[in-house]
């Protein structure tokens, strides 16, 4: 009786040990599964990154006149639209995650008021010889940051 019982407790903690093994398997399972997935999203940024490093000499040395900063952040706001529409993954999330890191690199922590940024978006989408259509626009901007600055992306795209 003694014996019956001592198999019992060892199988009680044999069947414990395995219910733990088990949920500590699908813990480890899940946590690899999510880590994959930010490395992904991680190695697309990367990717995007690289693509904008080999295609744009960013100019963010602070040196120089006003004016001369001024146009260094208008041509690589205007290069970083070029990238993006030749990327077709990319949405205005993307684009708008890269205009922020992009601005904040030559200092500038609201780029969508300044209206540089917005004719530096038309001058870009000339560059890349797409229209100036709803669809292409949408891809960068929201319908209320559209209406407000239309005007300024139409005329950057007219000034080339």
């Amino acid at each position: 009786m003694d014996v019956n019982r001592n198999y019992m407790v060892l199988l009680f903690f044999c069947l414990l040990c395995m219910a733990g093994c088990s949920a500590s398997y699908s813990v480890e399972k899940a946590f690899d599964s999510v880590s994959a997935t930010c490395d992904g999203i991680s190695t697309s940024y990367d990717g995007l990154s690289a693509s904008f490093d080999s295609s744009v000499s960013l100019s963010t040395s602070s040196e120089g006149s006003p004016d001369m900063a001024k146009l260094r952040y208008q041509n690589d706001v205007e290069a970083l639209v070029v990238i993006h529409l030749e990327r077709q993954d990319a949405d205005r999330a993307w684009f708008q995650f890269d205009l922020s890191y992009l601005a904040r690199t030559h200092g500038i922590l609201d780029w969508h008021i300044l209206p540089s940024t917005f004719i530096a978006v038309g001058k870009g989408l000339k560059r890349a010889g797409m229209q100036q259509d709803e669809k292409t626009l949408k891809r960068f901007f929201d319908e209320k940051t559209l209406r407000e600055n239309r005007d300024l992306i139409f005329q950057g795209y007219n000034v080339i």
